[in-house]
């Protein structure tokens, strides 16, 4: 005969009571064993007293230790006890500790005082390390790199526009913004891929690898001038409004046809033109006098004998002729300046580098720049030049040339930021050589104006300009 019993949980130990005897079993009142959290939870079980005439007999206690969120029954059959584990919700049954038993149901012979341990613990279904009730991303692939809460980056969707991160090439949209495919708002794409967004991009169909300007345009898609020829085949971008223009952008004398001027005014064959004899007129009424030959080209490069920067700056840090390349109108190209690094860093007591050469019209370009001025770490100068306009006309015998330009300068330091401009503008004549490739120059005109911020370098009024440069030009070396 056997009578089934279950445990009663009392504090952290439950006792199971077990009547062992073979002719006749006591039960005890039944109850489940529980625990919480990681704190070991005991179960005890112990028999009622004995009915009359049985003597009584040893209760053996068996105690359940708990481990994690869950509970244990007991049940008792003579002298074995049957353990059945129950996890909490979000737990799993890890095992019995102090047994040999697989499974959530396992049967002791308790036939002394006996411990059993039982471990609950939450899953990890994906292996990463982090249990599945801290896991906000439970189904990760196995192997993949996790965060702090258990998500691998192909999980991911910072700006939650529903593409995920490694494939999001605008990973910060406004939340609510419609995106395309790459993850992208209308204000945060590139359509021609040249660094320019395309709410800013005024040439947004740029060919792919192009080199383009702030607003995302190429040379070919420019038109600098609006002669018609786009910059990257105008060699004459400074072309002044209205000119005729050849294919390369250069102007080109037009030779306008005569209107008759003789008797009607009418051509007609065998007219007798009026004044006869007059030499201006032949039998058919056409203009016979010549018109005056057209302006010589000035297309070519120019050398001068005297420094345009040596004038504004120090004489020695220029070491050979200026040269500038002029258009058939006589207009700037670009003007070339051979600058010694060396003479720099000696005057200004720092490290100079030559950053550019050649500087061509219409926007700043820096010369060069000093590293640790004055011996002072960290204080940086940068020079830049500015040319507005540059040009040469030649008429007959004379010559004038024309210029307006800024020199200027950025000094930078761990304390503040100064800066100082230097803006020229006048012109100097001269007379030209026989052959038209000599000029010498005889007079100059104009101011020089100075502002300054730099401590040592206060700004000037307006002064005339004297000796500006003079000297002379020679072309192609005549």
């Amino acid at each position: 005969m056997s009578t089934r019993s279950s445990v009663q949980a009392v504090g952290r130990v439950a006792v199971l009571c077990v009547v062992l005897g073979v002719a006749l079993l006591v039960g005890c009142p039944p109850g489940p064993i529980g625990g919480r959290g990681t704190t070991n939870r005991n179960s005890t079980s112990s028999a009622p007293s004995p009915e009359r005439n049985v003597p009584p007999v040893e209760n053996v206690m068996v105690t359940v230790n708990i481990e994690g969120n869950g509970r244990v029954t007991q049940s008792a059959a003579g002298n074995f006890v049957t353990l059945e584990a129950f996890p909490d919700p979000g737990w799993s049954f890890a095992g019995w500790v102090g047994i040999s038993a697989n499974g959530t149901r396992a049967t002791i012979i308790a036939d002394a005082t006996t411990v059993v341990g039982a471990r609950f613990v939450v899953p990890d279904t994906d292996h990463d390390g982090l249990d599945d009730l801290h896991d906000l991303c439970p189904s990760t692939r196995f192997g993949m790199q996790v965060d702090a809460n258990g998500c691998a980056a192909d999980e991911l969707d910072v700006d939650g526009d529903g593409i995920s991160d490694p494939n999001d090439l605008c990973p910060e949209t406004p939340a609510g913004s419609p995106v395309n495919g790459q993850g992208c708002a209308a204000g945060q794409r590139d359509t021609d891929s040249d660094g320019v967004l395309d709410p800013f991009d005024q040439c947004p169909n740029t060919a792919a690898g192009a080199f383009v300007n702030g607003a995302g345009c190429a040379a070919n898609q420019l038109d600098g001038d609006g002669d018609a020829i786009t910059d990257d085949l105008d060699r004459c971008p400074g072309t002044p409004p209205g000119s005729v223009v050849g294919a390369d952008g250069c102007p080109v004398m037009v030779i306008p046809t005569p209107n008759p001027i003789c008797g009607n005014g009418i051509i007609e064959t065998g007219e007798q033109c009026e004044p006869p004899g007059s030499g201006n007129c032949d039998a058919n009424c056409h203009v016979v006098n010549n018109p005056p030959p057209p302006p010589e080209s000035l297309a070519g490069t120019w050398s001068s004998t005297q420094f345009l920067l040596g004038n504004l700056e120090a004489p020695t840090f220029y070491t050979a002729p200026e040269s500038y390349q002029l258009n058939a109108g006589g207009a700037l190209t670009f003007a070339h300046f051979t600058i010694s690094a060396a003479a720099i860093s000696d005057a200004l007591g720092g490290t100079a580098t030559i950053l550019n050469t050649t500087v061509a019209p219409g926007s700043a370009t820096n010369l060069y720049r000093v590293q640790d001025v004055n011996g002072l770490p960290g204080v940086t100068l940068t020079s830049s030049l500015t040319i507005q306009s540059f040009t040469l006309a030649i008429s007959g015998s004379m010559a004038t040339w024309s210029f307006d330009l800024t020199l200027s300068y950025l000094v930078e330091s761990p304390v503040a930021d100064y800066t100082a401009q230097q803006h020229v503008v006048g012109q100097q004549t001269g007379t030209v050589s026989a052959g038209g490739s000599q000029i010498t120059w005889t007079a100059v005109t104009g101011t020089s104006t100075l502002t300054s911020d730099i401590p040592g370098m206060p700004s000037e009024d307006p002064a005339p300009l004297t000796d500006f440069t003079l000297g002379s030009w020679s072309r192609n070396g005549g």
